[in-house]
C-alpha cells in the first residue's frame, strides 16, 4: 500500500496484481493501457470530470500506432464519444453544460425526457464530430445496448422483459441473455489487441457497425433507461430489436479477455457487472477481471467538497427543485478542477502506481 506520503489528497487508485505489475515495467506509459471503460450510472460521471479531463490529457501523449479502444455504456458511452472529437475538449465541456442544464416540469413522460436527451445530443453530435469520432486515429469507441427481440414493444412489454431478465440474472449472470442479447456498437474494424473481439462473457454480443447513419441513434439508445426513455428500434444497420439502456448488461462491465492493463475512472471501488448485479451481493466481478483493473475515483476529502457531499445522482431530479440541482451540479463539476490538477501532475510525474493502493 502507498505511503501516506504518498497518498494523494483528492483522488484514490486503485491497481490489480497484473495492472501494476504492467504499469511499473512501463513506468506508467499511456502505451501501456489495453481498455479504457467508462461504467453505467447516470449524474453521478459529474463528480469524475476532473479525472476524465486529465486522463484525456495523458492518453494525448500516446505514442502508438494502434487505437486504443474505449467501452462504454449509457452515460459512459456519452462521456466516451465526447472525449473522442478532436476538439480541444469542447465536445466533453459542451456535454457537461447539456447535462446539467436540462430541466423537466412535472412528472415527464419518456417521450418527453427522451426528446430533451435527443436534441441535446443532436446539438452536441453534429455531423462533423461524429466523422472525427468515426476516423480517431488514436481512440476506437466501442458501446453496448440491451436488445430486446420485439421492436416497439409497449410498457407493458418491456416490464415483463425486465421481470424475465430479473429472474434470470438471480440464477446466474449469463442467463440475462436469454431475454436482453448485448448490441455492440463499434467504430470498426477492432484494433488487433482488442479485448473485445469477438467477445468478452457469456452473454450474446451483436456487432454492429458505427456509422454517420446510425451514430446519433445507438448513443441515444446506449442511454436509455427503460420506462424513463423510449428506447431504439429499427437503428440503421443493426438487427431487428429494440435497444435500450446499455447499463442494463453492462453496468461497470466485466472484462477477462484484456491482455494488458484496463484504465477506469469510476465512482466506485468495488465494480458490478450488470445493473441488476447491484442487489446481489455476492455478485462481483470475478478476480481474473479485476487483476488488470487500475481503478481511479474521488477520494473521501474530495466527496465532501461536492455541495450534496456526493455524487450527483438520478433522485435529484425529484428531490430538488430544477434551480437547486442545476446550481449543486454546477457546483460539483467546479469542484473537480483541483482533482484534476492533482491527477495531472501525478500522471506526468509517471507516479500513479507509486501512488495506487492494490485491487484485491
Amino acid at each position: 500500500m502507498a505511503s501516506p506520503a504518498k497518498t494523494p489528497r483528492l483522488f484514490r487508485c486503485y491497481m490489480g496484481a497484473q495492472a501494476r505489475e504492467a504499469l511499473t515495467h512501463s513506468q506508467g506509459s499511456p502505451d501501456s493501457f489495453a481498455l479504457m471503460l467508462a461504467a453505467s450510472g447516470g449524474p453521478r460521471w459529474l463528480g469524475l470530470v476532473g479525472i476524465d479531463r486529465a486522463l484525456l490529457k495523458f492518453l494525448e501523449h500516446s505514442q502508438s500506432s494502434t487505437r486504443l479502444p474505449l467501452l462504454g455504456a449509457s452515460s459512459g458511452a456519452w462521456r466516451l464519444a465526447a472525449l473522442c472529437c478532436d476538439d480541444s475538449a469542447n465536445t466533453y465541456e459542451e456535454l457537461i453544460c447539456e447535462y446539467v442544464e436540462q430541466r423537466y416540469v412535472g412528472s415527464p413522460t419518456p417521450d418527453e425526457i427522451s426528446q430533451v436527451c435527443r436534441d441535446y445530443l443532436d446539438r452536441l453530435f453534429t455531423s462533423p464530430r461524429v466523422e472525427t469520432i468515426l476516423s480517431n486515429p488514436k481512440l476506437q469507441l466501442n458501446f453496448t445496448t440491451a436488445i430486446m427481440d420485439r421492436e416497439h414493444p409497449s410498457k407493458g412489454q418491456t416490464i415483463l422483459a425486465l421481470s424475465k431478465g430479473w429472474l434470470l440474472n438471480t440464477a446466474a449472470r449469463r442467463l440475462l441473455g436469454k431475454t436482453f442479447k448485448r448490441g455492440l456498437f463499434s467504430v470498426l474494424p477492432h484494433p488487433s489487441t482488442s479485448p473485445l473481439q469477438p467477445y468478452w462473457d457469456d452473454i450474446p454480443n451483436v456487432e454492429i457497425a458505427l456509422s454517420r447513419e446510425n451514430f446519433n441513434r445507438a448513443i441515444l439508445a446506449t442511454g436509455s433507461i427503460p420506462l424513463l426513455l423510449e428506447g431504439e428500434s429499427a437503428i440503421p444497420g443493426a438487427p431487428e430489436g429494440h435497444h435500450l439502456d446499455g447499463g442494463l448488461v453492462d453496468y461497470h462491465f466485466e472484462i477477462e479477455t484484456a491482455r494488458g492493463p484496463v484504465l477506469y475512472p469510476h465512482f466506485s471501488s468495488d465494480p458490478v457487472p450488470g445493473w441488476m448485479d447491484r442487489f446481489f451481493p455476492f455478485r462481483r466481478i470475478t478476480q481474473q477481471a479485476r487483476a488488470n483493473l487500475c481503478l481511479i475515483l474521488p477520494s473521501a476529502e474530495q466527496l465532501s467538497r461536492y455541495p450534496l457531499q456526493d455524487y450527483p445522482c438520478r433522485e435529484d431530479f425529484h428531490r430538488l427543485s430544477n434551480e437547486a440541482r442545476i446550481k449543486a451540479w454546477r457546483a460539483t463539476v467546479k469542484e473537480n478542477h483541483r482533482m484534476e490538477r492533482e491527477l495531472t501532475a501525478c500522471l506526468e510525474a509517471g507516479e500513479l502506481v507509486e501512488m495506487s493502493q492494490p485491487l484485491h
